[in-house]
């Protein structure tokens, strides 16, 4: 099997930043690698999606990164693929970081009015205790919520079977 490759734009584009990553920030080499696996989904992820329905390959731009597309990113990771809250606030602080990046920086090219703001939704654990059908007692079950001022989702509920 094959890794799916993203287009030259969005690879010119992750090389960019990794450069910042490693000159500038100094960051550590594990450390980086991590950014940089978190954004080659998203950027996969977000050319796959910019391209259905149409007959022309959209490339990975900073400058069509919105808000909502993070959000369906979210949601994404939360339906779709089933991973773990702390990984999908791993990915989307690695997707702020990186927003935050495009807008102190002037080679990036991009227009302020397009990368979204620095608050981007997160995933929050919130543990509710439910009992259990024919018997008394609690059992623990995680519901999965945006923060107060999101758009709405469906909450995605994770019930300990008995």
């Amino acid at each position: 099997m094959t890794m799916p490759v993203i287009s030259p734009n969005g690879d010119y584009i992750l090389k960019q930043y990794k450069t910042t990553l490693r000159e500038v920030d100094d960051l550590n080499p594990h450390t980086i690698r991590g950014y940089l696996s978190d954004l080659w989904q998203f950027a996969l992820w977000c050319e796959k999606n910019w391209s259905e329905g149409h007959e022309e390959e959209h490339v990975f731009t900073p400058t069509a990164l919105t808000t909502p597309t993070i959000t369906r990113y979210r949601a994404y990771l939360q339906t779709d693929i089933y991973l773990k809250p702390t990984t999908i606030n791993r990915a989307l602080i690695t997707i702020k970081r990186y927003c935050r990046w495009l807008l102190t920086t002037p080679t990036a090219h991009v227009s302020r009015t397009t990368v979204p703001p620095t608050r981007i939704p997160t995933v929050t654990l919130q543990v509710v205790t439910t009992p259990l059908t024919g018997t008394n007692p609690l059992s623990p079950s995680l519901t999965l919520t945006p923060p107060a001022g999101t758009p709405p989702a469906t909450p995605l509920s994770l019930t300990p079977t008995p």
